[in-house]
């Protein structure tokens, strides 16, 4: 079996309309990371809000130019930009465990034609405030002793099961 080259590779395009809303996300790696699995995925743009860490050189190592593909935009105030994203026509989702959070497995995307998926910092997840304003909130299923798991590594799942059916 011979790895493709890079060049040899066409992915597949949907036309699900995807945003990140990444609230207080302080680790640049995480940033760029963000950017490049946003890109993996055909999200169109995203949103740093709160304290969200810049386009630091860490963070851009990270993108892999993803950034130069993917719309960024930066606002300090999160629930402006959900404001704007719900008068646009999206609905909203947070990445969060909550008490009525779903696994996503077992949420149904299917009929959502614009989605913004908010994501929360790596020490204190999506904040009160937003979580009051959201649609719905879903969460990676986990079946080992950590109850969370890595903000862009849980993003990539994320992304993985909204759009695997489109």
């Amino acid at each position: 079996m011979e790895q493709l080259e890079h060049y040899e590779i066409t992915n597949k395009q949907h036309d699900l309309q995807l945003v990140l809303v990444a609230e207080n996300i302080q680790s640049p790696p995480n940033v760029g990371s963000l950017f490049r699995i946003a890109e993996a995925f055909g999200v169109q743009q995203i949103w740093l809000t709160g304290t969200a860490a810049e386009l630091s050189p860490k963070a851009l190592r990270a993108a892999r130019s993803a950034d130069k593909v993917v719309a960024l935009h930066k606002e300090p105030d999160s629930l402006k930009v959900l404001q704007t994203l719900t008068d646009a026509g999206y609905q909203v989702a947070a990445l969060e465990v909550t008490r009525s959070s779903n696994s996503l497995p077992e949420t149904d995307f299917s009929n959502i034609k614009k989605l913004a998926l908010v994501l929360g910092s790596e020490k204190h997840g999506v904040s009160e405030a937003v979580l009051a304003t959201v649609d719905f909130a879903v969460h990676v299923p986990m079946f080992g002793l950590n109850t969370s798991i890595n903000v862009a590594t849980a993003v990539g799942i994320a992304l993985y099961e909204i759009t695997r059916g489109l």
